[in-house]
């Protein structure tokens, strides 16, 4: 019997199969597929189990661990890229000029225990360079900033909870209003990230020479532009969530309130100002007061 794809005829054929009760425990199988990533949550664990989607779209918070070792090992991408990687190291001309282009396939579905809920099918742009130093600091700087995404996020919502609902609003940071302010702006920081991480890596191939040397300097350089990028993205959403020329009269103080603590941390004052300036390797702000000077 051929193959309907291929028309290949193969030596044993399969014409049908057993359910078995609790499915197959695959604990033996860590890391045995080649197309799928895999995690594990601490890193004293030895198995790896297979990453799952969660939803339909997958983004750049998604992208380090599918593309690159992320979070100390705890995520790890599939062999095959792991080795598409290690080959490109030796890529020459024409080759390695494509493999700046180069993009993965993710897809699959996003499960609930064994329903599936919806599936998920992007091109994810790969940005490597081929030299091992270069893609480690592209690694790590990556991971910093989807951190600094992170906190961004955060903030944001926050700022818009204040500017909506009030301070002491028993609202849920997972309404729905406040759901969609996430997920637009991780849908919306998207082409900014990979962007500035492509000229990051462009820069960071340029000075591969004297790259410990030139290293701070690239990542303080470019950390700038990314914090323009999530500054831009993060006061957009909040103008549109919450437009301070159409808030009621008793809701303009809480709008103006959302609004600076937005500024104050992408201006790098408070906890979270100061964790986004050291995410993004910007010199810290110092903040002057009748108790003295002291770092933000």
């Amino acid at each position: 019997m051929p193959c309907d794809l291929l028309g290949v005829v193969d030596d044993v054929v399969v014409s049908g199969y057993v359910t078995k009760p609790w499915g197959v425990n695959y604990s033996a199988w860590s890391r045995a597929h080649p197309l799928s990533p895999y995690y594990r949550t601490k890193e004293t664990e030895v198995e790896f189990l297979p990453l799952h989607l969660k939803s339909s779209r997958v983004g750049y918070r998604q992208w380090l661990g599918m593309v690159l070792e992320a979070q100390k090992g705890l995520r790890v991408p599939a062999k095959c890229l792991t080795t598409w990687l290690r080959r490109a190291q030796n890529f020459e001309g024409a080759e390695k000029a494509i493999a700046r282009d180069a993009r993965l396939l993710v897809a699959g579905f996003a499960m609930d225990n064994m329903k599936p809920l919806d599936y998920a099918e992007e091109l994810l742009p790969l940005v490597v360079t081929g030299d091992e130093r270069c893609d480690e600091a592209i690694r790590n700087l990556a991971y910093d900033w989807v951190n600094a995404a992170d906190g961004a996020a955060s903030q944001l919502v926050s700022a818009t909870k204040l500017a909506l609902f009030g301070e002491k609003t028993k609202a849920e940071r997972d309404s729905t209003i406040l759901d969609a302010v996430k997920s637009r702006f991780w849908a919306d920081s998207e082409a900014g990230f990979y962007a500035n991480l492509r000229e990051f890596s462009q820069s960071v191939e340029a000075r591969r020479d004297d790259l410990i040397d030139a290293i701070d300097e690239l990542r303080t350089s470019h950390g700038a532009h990314w914090l323009r990028a999530l500054r831009d993205v993060c006061v957009d959403i909040f103008d549109a969530t919450a437009p301070v020329d159409d808030a009621d009269g008793d809701r303009i103080a809480d709008v103006i309130a959302g609004r600076k603590m937005l500024g104050r941390m992408f201006s790098g004052y408070d906890k979270a100002g100061a964790a986004l300036f050291n995410s993004l390797s910007q010199p810290p702000v110092e903040v002057g007061g009748k108790s003295g000077r002291k770092r933000a």
